[in-house]
């Protein structure tokens, strides 16, 4: 009886020291800063991420300056929310309509990233962080190069801007074509969060005719 009962002790034991520690889905948020020429000049943006999950939120208020080369830099507001499963490659877009006093949800294609890993490394703060560039045309029709600065030391596939795709976080970026400005990493949090596909709003979808009203009706039934 005795062996009878150390033997699925055993057995436990074995499969412990033989079998690989499962790998936890890493979770939490990082937050960007996005800074201008001016130093004084800055925003923060928040991603968060679950896994394959990513949710990407700027929530700002409208701001407008001259720099010393006489040029008039406009931030729009901003509350919005851009969400993928990296896996499915579910995108959805929320947006606050600030006329209706709703968020609206819309599907669509994410921004996809050609990335190429150049042979570059540096060092910001304490992470080891390798360049990467890609060529992207944005949601919103923009084009431009991303210049990402990307650690695999935090294996969570994502970065500022609703950039992602890269084998690990990135840290630093910037984007020619635009205004000259860095986005930087200013803190990472892991924890666990919430659920973070979007939710409340109205779906609306592009299209004409009886075909957007029957999509637009289809989503909206039963509040979803």
């Amino acid at each position: 009886m005795k062996n009878l009962f150390l033997a699925p002790l055993l057995f436990m034991f074995m499969v412990n020291i033989f079998l690989p520690p499962l790998k936890a889905q890493m979770s939490g948020e990082v937050v960007y800063k996005r800074t201008w020429v001016e130093d004084d000049k800055f925003y923060f943006d928040t991603l968060r991420f679950n896994g394959p999950e990513l949710l990407y939120i700027e929530k700002r208020q409208k701001r407008q300056w001259r720099t010393p080369e006489g040029y008039i830099i406009y931030i729009p507001y901003a509350n919005r929310s851009r969400y993928i499963h990296q896996h499915s490659m579910e995108y959805i877009d929320q947006r606050y309509n600030d006329k209706k006093k709703q968020y609206e949800l819309k599907t669509g294609e994410a921004p996809k990233y050609e990335w190429t890993l150049d042979n570059e490394y540096k060092t910001i703060g304490n992470y080891k962080v390798q360049k990467a560039t890609a060529s992207v045309t944005f949601v919103e029709g923009d084009t431009g190069t991303v210049i990402a600065w990307f650690t695999t030391d935090i294996p969570v596939s994502g970065g500022p801007y609703f950039t992602w795709g890269l084998p690990g976080l990135i840290i630093e970026m910037t984007i020619k074509n635009h205004i000259k400005g860095t986005y930087t990493m200013e803190s990472i949090t892991m924890k666990p969060v919430d659920t973070l596909k979007p939710k409340e709003g109205v779906w609306v979808q592009s299209g004409t005719g009886k075909d957007k009203g029957k999509l637009r009706d289809l989503l909206n039934k039963d509040g979803n």
